[in-house]
C-alpha cells in the first residue's frame, strides 16, 4: 500500500489525479461524441434538450452534494448521485412536455 503521508506531496498528488483527469477526458470525449451525433441526425430541438440535460444533472449534483453532505455525512455524497437524476428529471419531463405541446400546436397549423 502507498502511503500519502510521506514522501513529495506533489508526486503524490499527480499520481493521485491522473485517474480523474482520464476519466473527466472520457466523460468529455462522450459529451463530444453525444452532441456531434444528436445534433447531425437529429437536429437542433434534440441538441437544445441534451445541453438541457447536462445542465440541469449538473446543478442538480451540485445541490444534492452541497445539501446532503453536510446534513447526513459521506452517505449524503453516495446519495447525490441518484439525487442529481431524480432532481434533473422534475426539472426535464415537465419541459419534455412543454416541448412536446408546442410542437403539436405547430402541426395543428
Amino acid at each position: 500500500m502507498n502511503d500519502m503521508t510521506t514522501g513529495s506531496s506533489i508526486k503524490k498528488i499527480i499520481r493521485f489525479s491522473i485517474p480523474l483527469i482520464m476519466g473527466n477526458l472520457f466523460q468529455l470525449f462522450y459529451n463530444m461524441v453525444d452532441t456531434f451525433i444528436v445534433g447531425r441526425s437529429i437536429g437542433l430541438n434534440a441538441l437544445a434538450g441534451v445541453g438541457l440535460a447536462g445542465i440541469a444533472e449538473l446543478v442538480m449534483r451540485v445541490i444534492a452534494a452541497f445539501v446532503l453532505t453536510p446534513m447526513i455525512g459521506f452517505s449524503g455524497t453516495v446519495l447525490s448521485n441518484p439525487m442529481a437524476w431524480l432532481g434533473s428529471l422534475i426539472i426535464l419531463i415537465p419541459a419534455f412536455y412543454r416541448k412536446h405541446y408546442e410542437l403539436k400546436q405547430l402541426r395543428d397549423l
